[in-house]
């Protein structure tokens, strides 16, 4: 009974299986494929089953969290599609909601290139209104007619969204039924079945996007089959999708747009894991990669699930964890703008030709440059497969950075550090001090292949005082694959408002969730005992514009009064902790029902470490640029694998490991915990733990 999770990254594709008897660990890094992806995904898996002499029937099942998808939508990289809409509605995308994002400057804001333009957006007369009831019916004519232009136009992919079709789908299933008889082979993305729920400019545009990443995805996931059959592998495949849970190769293929947080749903899934180990029930997930940084807040030790996210400047009315991303890694580029001022990122190197110090022809400085320049990085990562190169940093950052701003190399590669680490700051507030939370009542939870290097001074920024590095940071992603449930949600709009519900309405919505959601899960072999389904709801008070997420309580029976009132007075406590004040005498609507299906899959519990530690020797010493006061510091350098539970070591210090390297500032002690995990408080309470 192994597991192996392979999760794609920038720069390099990380692999982790798990022996689920023994809770045996076994890792490996190998470089990503951009042009392929899933070239990386079949190497990195075969180095696994090599590095565990693991047989190839012995897998029994391969998670993958992929980024694909995100790529496409980022980059504008997806196939050519069409819309078809209802008459008068060709430019719901290009409307939007008339606003601008956050942080934007309001004069030079200029609005973004839609997924799909008008030029191939395609009309048909036909009309429901919000309860469903046919006021015109659909022309089929004009279907034909749109199918015969978007065979000119030479698309690849169609999405239908018609007014009102959450209410009632049967004109968008008509629209797909003529078009497949006239356009054989097209991808189809209906938003009936990718989002059937109310708001047209957010449905259609998910709808789009779906649309767009179909063929790519689709061709993708058949490489990576194809690959595995190729390599006599036959265990079953499935991808993280953005709401924590995954699905099989099939589901995926159909809706891809709900992969665009795949990657860092993982991570803070195997953060989350970590944390419980280590006894911190409170805890925030900083995952720091090559290209990006992911944050999430977790209380609990559980991720914040929520209904929509941003994918580039883009809506995304999607089930997803509540991750904060930013474009902050080791690959982000240093610069200095015309004003003289100096930022990093979110422009990256990426894996090709990645940071200066790689020798791959790089030749821009990024933060990685900056860590090697100040030596707190070894001289090969990954194992050996990569040799850094501190020589080619320091040139870049001389003649980039520091000559344009008077001041000296180490100065500006330390002023790159702070100035990315500050931008982490700003997003781990993001989620937790502007949604009610102190950071200081939480434990940082610091992984990805860089995270561990600015960890504790992140911490000191935000007044965090406990940083845990797990084990295997640099593959945690990786990690989190295997302990992951299967899962789809399932969304209808139901609109009521209390406090006299239809209770029978709702109850009759969520029926039929449920009917769809278990025919999924018979689909995709899961047996009853192994199945569970969670009923939430879309809360909002009386003329707001936006819903709040509440799980309904786990009681028997029917929806009722009583069930209603305990969902009231969640949405109450909720709308308080987000928003400061609660509306008791304002009437509270539901406007969606929900429904989580999950199956249980096999998965990986950590299992603790034996044997204990005296105090260790350090293996080496590196001399450390600390900070503009402290420039030039011997500091011993530790092997992560030489520190057994109970182990301490003091700041400043480096400790290395394959996946990464933990940097520690002065005045903070690290001790490893039973599970190898490091526990890292201030110099002042380590004592006291």
């Amino acid at each position: 009974m192994i597991l192996v999770g392979v999760d794609t990254g920038g720069t390099f594709t990380d692999v982790a299986a798990a022996d689920v008897a023994s809770g045996r660990l076994w890792i490996c890094k190998v470089s990503s494929t951009p042009k392929d992806p899933s070239e990386a995904f079949l190497g990195g898996l075969l180095r696994i089953l090599e590095l565990s002499e693991t047989p190839k029937t012995d897998i029994a099942l391969i998670g993958h969290g992929t980024t694909v998808a995100t790529n496409a939508i980022l980059e504008r990289k997806g196939a050519r599609a069409a819309l078809v809409t209802t008459e008068g509605f060709r430019y719901v995308l290009d409307l939007g909601r008339h606003d601008i994002p956050r942080g934007a400057n309001l004069y030079r804001w200029l609005k973004p290139e839609r997924p799909i333009t008008p030029d191939l957006i395609f009309e048909v007369a036909e009309r429901i209104d919000p309860r469903g009831a046919v006021l015109a019916p659909l022309r089929e004519d004009d279907v034909r007619t749109a199918a015969a232009r978007i065979r000119a136009a030479g698309v690849q992919a169609v999405a239908v969204s018609l007014l009102h079709s959450y209410a009632n789908p049967a004109h968008e299933r008509r629209v797909a039924e003529v078009l497949e008889a006239e356009l054989p082979g097209m991808f189809l993305s209906l938003s009936a079945d990718v989002l059937p729920a109310f708001r047209e400019y957010e449905r259609t545009m998910v709808t789009a996007m779906n649309a767009t990443v179909m063929p790519v995805m689709t061709g993708y996931i058949r490489r990576i089959q194809g690959r595995l059959r190729h390599a006599g592998i036959t265990a079953p495949f499935v991808i993280m999708k953005s709401n924590g849970g995954v699905s099989g190769a099939e589901t995926i293929a159909a809706q891809p747009v709900y992969t665009v947080l795949s990657g860092p749903a993982a991570g803070v899934l195997g953060a989350c894991m970590v944390g419980r180990v280590s006894g911190f029930a409170n805890l925030i997930s900083l995952d720091m990669g090559g290209t990006s940084t992911d944050v999430a807040i977790c209380p609990g030790a559980q991720p914040i699930a929520a209904t929509e996210t941003e994918i580039g400047l883009f809506p995304l009315k999607a089930p997803c964890i509540d991750v904060k991303t930013i474009g902050a890694g080791g690959g982000s580029i240093a610069s200095v703008l015309p004003n003289g001022s100096l930022t990093a990122g979110p422009e990256s190197a990426g894996a090709d030709p990645g940071p200066v110090c790689y020798g791959k022809g790089g030749i821009h400085p990024t933060v990685t440059d900056a860590q090697v320049m100040l030596g707190r990085l070894p001289t090969t990562l990954a194992g050996g497969q990569l040799r850094l190169q501190p020589d080619l940093a320091a040139e870049a950052i001389r003649l980039q950075i520091a000559e344009k701003l008077a001041l000296s190399p180490e100065e500006a590669a330390h002023g790159i550090i702070e100035i990315v680490t500050h931008n982490m700051a700003g997003a781990v507030r993001a989620v937790s001090i502007e949604r009610g939370h102190d950071p200081a009542d939480y434990a940082l939870i610091a992984f990805g292949g860089a995270g561990p290097l600015h960890a504790t001074r992140l911490a000191e920024i935000l007044g965090i005082r406990t940083v845990v590095i797990p084990r295997y940071p640099g593959v945690l992603s990786a990690l989190g694959l295997l302990g992951t449930p299967l899962r789809q949600d399932y969304v209808q709009t139901c609109l009521q408002a209390g406090p006299r519900y239809d209770c029978e309405a709702l109850e009759r919505a969520f029926t039929e969730l449920e009917a769809k959601a278990t025919r999924w899960l018979e689909q995709e072999g899961m047996s009853p005992e192994r199945r569970s389904l969670c009923r939430l709801m879309d809360i909002r008070y009386a003329h707001q514009g936006y819903e709040l997420l509440v799980a309904l309580p786990a009681r028997p029976g029917a929806i009722d009064a009583d069930t209603m009132r305990a969902v009231e007075a969640a949405f109450h406590r909720q709308h308080a902790q987000l928003y400061g004040h609660v509306l008791e005498t304002s009437v509270v609507q539901v406007v969606n029902v929900r429904l989580a299906a999950q199956g249980q899959l096999p998965t990986l519990g950590l299992a603790p470490l034996t044997g204990r530690s005296g105090a260790p020797s350090p293996s080496g010493e590196r001399r450390v640029y600390l900070d503009d006061t402290t420039r030039d510091v011997r500091c011993p350098s530790f092997e992560r694998g030489a520190l057994a539970p109970g182990a301490e070591v003091a700041g400043p210090a480096v400790i290395d490991q394959v996946d990464t390297t933990v940097f520690l500032t002065p005045a903070w002690v690290a001790r490893v915990d039973g599970y190898g995990n490091l526990v890292i408080t201030p110099a002042e309470t380590s004592g006291d733990r």
